[in-house]
């Protein structure tokens, strides 16, 4: 089982509603599979959780925002879509956008 460090956010808008991802998977082993997950990812080589999480926010959303220190962490456990085993330490941030419109051109 592969350990994966990651870092996740608790994106909130003006009118305090979180940003989750809606996934659904349509083909291999995770097929007819569906989650929620929070905007984030698995740490680069050198980065900090803090440093990853805002580029993470920065790739799936567009917003470029401070981020709060860490709010807490867990271990998760789940699949990829290739059938590979992952044991990811999460930890946790907080960021406010400043409106609801997201970019995904990054």
């Amino acid at each position: 089982m592969r350990e994966r460090p990651s870092a996740r956010l608790i994106l909130l808008d003006p009118d305090d509603r979180a940003l989750m991802f809606y996934f659904v998977h349509d083909r291999g082993i995770l097929a007819g599979q569906r989650h929620w997950a929070t905007p984030g990812g698995g740490l680069d080589t050198g980065e900090s959780p803090q440093m990853a999480a805002r580029r993470e926010l920065l790739e799936e959303t567009g917003f470029d925002l401070p981020i709060s220190v860490a709010l807490d962490t867990r271990v998760n456990f789940f699949t990829l879509q290739s059938g590979e085993k992952i044991r990811a330490e999460e930890t946790y941030f907080a960021a406010f956008a400043p409106h609801d419109r997201l970019n995904s051109s990054g």
